[in-house]
């Protein structure tokens, strides 16, 4: 979903881009707009996590009844090696590790009463804004 989000809003920009682009541009500037595109791209998908989480917790609010399981795995490896040789020796350490989790929101029913509410006081407050 947010990878789509991603891709939808920057393949248009990269294509314009080359299409566009000065066939005089040096690889110095070609790789600073990459960068900045890289940038806008982290933010876009920052942004993106937070609106999938904004939207998780209203559809909690609303729901009578949610069951959240949350997944949480660790794994790591590592490595360590020593050489010893007349004229000296080497020492090496290594290591990987990665994070896993996973979210699995179940939900059933509306809460009638704080849906309504909710609606009630967004009307309230576009009129008050009018």
């Amino acid at each position: 979903m947010i990878g789509n989000i991603i891709l939808g809003a920057f393949v248009p920009l990269v294509v314009d881009k080359f299409k566009n682009s000065n066939k005089n541009e040096t690889v110095d500037s070609l790789l600073d707009e990459h960068k900045k595109n890289k940038i806008r791209m982290e933010m876009a998908e920052a942004d993106a996590k937070v609106l999938q989480e904004i939207a998780i917790a209203r559809r909690i609010e609303l729901a009578e009844e949610v069951q959240i399981e949350e997944y949480y795995d660790l794994e790591g490896k590592g490595n360590l090696g020593v050489e010893v040789k007349k004229d000296g020796g080497n020492l090496g350490i290594s290591g990987t590790g990665k994070r896993v989790s996973k979210r699995i929101f179940k939900f059933s029913g509306v809460n009638r009463e704080l849906l309504e509410t909710t609606s009630q006081l967004s009307q309230a407050t576009d009129n008050a804004l009018s």
